[in-house]
């Protein structure tokens, strides 16, 4: 089994502005906008041998969070949601938990930061209040480390909300293209002494510069997997945000596989779809 825990779709009428994703330039009219569907991919997801799906945010918008809703169920594939709700607005929050309780597809919430948002976004009142909602709710909040003061925020948040399941996108943002180790490395630390807090391997091309081999990788995910274990790591391809030109999915879905092979076969194992399906509750 293979499960990739961090795949996105969006169509041309949800725009990402202000997030320049690949085949979107930013302002652009509604014709110049491409979709990213997840039938466009879905060949290549079999080719792959990919046996569920989780569909991850890219714009703070609840009609975003319906149309990736709406890709679960049109798909023949296992498919999960981790959506876009308003932790800003623990009231607005409340509502929308409301309108998808019925909804066992969405089992998670990210909220990308904005520009203008406060860097400590996530220990503001509001929003804390709104994490506890989440908790409460069973849902897992998903953090993308970015900017990069975030990975050293996710312990605070952790201790002020036991129980949450928080996950890290993108492996933390190690400093891959840098050749370093530091400071990831202790904030890293600090985030996997939280027995709630999870992470996932995956999306490195676009924080690796020309070191976007396998070998460049295996240094972290092998500290990644001292601190964490196997049983709180996943695979996540981060497919398609800002993929490496000339980079399949399926290129993409091999090179991250391919640092798993110092790997004992147990630990794969938690990686390509334990720890997945146990976090975001497939079947």
């Amino acid at each position: 089994m293979l499960i990739d825990s961090h795949l996105h779709v969006w169509s041309r009428n949800v725009d990402p502005r202000p997030y320049p994703n690949p085949g979107h330039v930013p302002g652009a009219p509604l014709a110049e906008r491409h979709d990213h569907s997840l039938a466009a991919v879905s060949d290549e997801l079999d080719a792959a041998g990919v046996t569920g799906v989780v569909l991850v945010q890219v714009v703070n918008e609840l009609r975003h969070t319906d149309e990736l809703l709406a890709t679960a169920d049109a798909t023949t594939r296992p498919a999960k949601v981790v959506g876009w709700l308003p932790l800003a607005e623990p009231g607005g929050l409340t509502l929308a938990l409301q309108r998808y309780a019925d909804r066992p597809e969405l089992v998670g919430v990210r909220h990308r930061l904005l520009p203008d948002e406060p860097r400590d976004f996530f220990l503001q009142p509001a929003v804390s209040q709104s994490l506890e909602l989440i908790g409460e709710a069973g849902l897992v909040l998903d953090v993308m480390p970015w900017p990069r003061a975030l990975l050293g925020q996710v312990p605070l948040i952790a201790r002020r909300h036991p129980g949450l399941t928080i996950v890290i996108d993108l492996l933390g943002g190690p400093p891959v293209a840098e050749g370093r180790m530091q400071p990831w490395t202790d904030q890293l630390a600090a985030a996997a002494a939280e027995p709630d807090v999870c992470i996932k391997m995956g999306g490195l091309y676009r924080l690796s510069g020309t070191r976007t081999v396998p070998d460049d990788w295996r240094p972290y995910l092998s500290t990644t997997v001292e601190l964490f274990g196997s049983e709180r790591i996943m695979f996540g391809s981060n497919w398609p945000a800002r993929p490496t030109s000339g980079h399949s999915y399926r290129h993409t879905v091999d090179a991250v596989l391919a640092t798993f092979d110092e790997l004992v076969e147990s630990e794969r194992a938690d990686l390509r779809s334990a720890t997945a399906s146990r976090v975001y509750r497939f079947g």
